[in-house]
């Protein structure tokens, strides 16, 4: 499967099928091209695999897809929803600028990873959500529905089994971050276990917009019954966490001048 950016072929990526040879040098589920560097220095510089597959697709604005696997990718643009894939759980680290460059003109970015037993789907997700969230973007969360027994759901089972208007109905009722992690809060969480769960969640809503804010603060405090005053000092604390952690993050951040 050729991965393409500026309408050409950048690298390839290869998956075993029911067809693949089963002997001891065909067991990985996928076959990437070996690129440049010490271990391999006879390959050019040329071919890297330093691209996101689907990145065209990310640059043409509109709503955008984020999902795991290039066949999720593949079946998510024949259901002609845009997607963007790191063909993994999660974006490195080191490419999280790029990830939100990538998505700079995004109205929505959706992000729909496995459902799995596991979690590392949703674990992934929301990694990604909280880069995007932070940078500003109109982020949103999908969760397939994981039928009772089975182990692992993806976008390309959803397409290939219910078709596209499955995965648009999915995208439909994505949340944004903290309306999602607000979600996965029980309401009749033990009081002295609340303040720590809500944090993840108060971090997220002082990102918001003052509207956005009011809305999910509103929500926080009928699902617990928490008073707007006790939420307030609690959404104070979570201004000066997200205060310093960008002073930090600052500080630590080399200069463009360099030396």
């Amino acid at each position: 499967m050729p991965g393409r950016c500026a309408n050409r072929v950048v690298y390839f990526i290869a998956r075993r099928t029911e067809y693949t040879p089963d002997d001891r040098w065909q067991q990985a589920k996928y076959k990437k091209l070996l690129t440049h560097g010490e271990k391999h220095r006879y390959v050019s510089p040329e071919v890297g695999n330093d691209y996101f597959f689907g990145e065209d697709a990310a640059r043409e604005g509109g709503e955008l897809l984020i999902c795991e696997g290039i066949t999720d990718a593949i079946s998510a643009m024949q259901a002609s929803a845009p997607c963007l894939s790191p063909v993994t759980v999660r974006f490195p680290k080191q490419d999280h600028d790029k990830l939100v460059a990538l998505t700079s003109r995004a109205s929505r970015v959706v992000i729909c990873n496995d459902a799995e037993e596991s979690g590392a789907g949703e674990a992934g997700a929301l990694e990604t959500a909280r880069v995007l969230h932070q940078a500003g973007r109109d982020v949103r969360i999908a969760s397939i529905l994981r039928p009772a027994g089975v182990a692992k759901i993806d976008v390309n089972e959803l397409v290939r089994d219910q078709g596209p208007e499955a995965l648009r109905a999915v995208m439909a009722q994505a949340k944004n971050l903290p309306a999602f992690l607000l979600d996965g809060i029980a309401p009749d969480t033990d009081p002295a276990e609340l303040e720590m769960k809500l944090a993840p969640v108060l971090d997220a809503v002082v990102q918001c917009s003052p509207l956005e804010r009011d809305t999910h603060l509103d929500a926080i405090a009928k699902r617990f019954e928490i008073r707007r005053r006790t939420l307030a000092e609690l959404v104070s604390a979570a201004n000066a966490k997200a205060a310093t952690t960008a002073t930090s993050t600052t500080a630590s951040a080399p200069s463009r001048h360099g030396r």
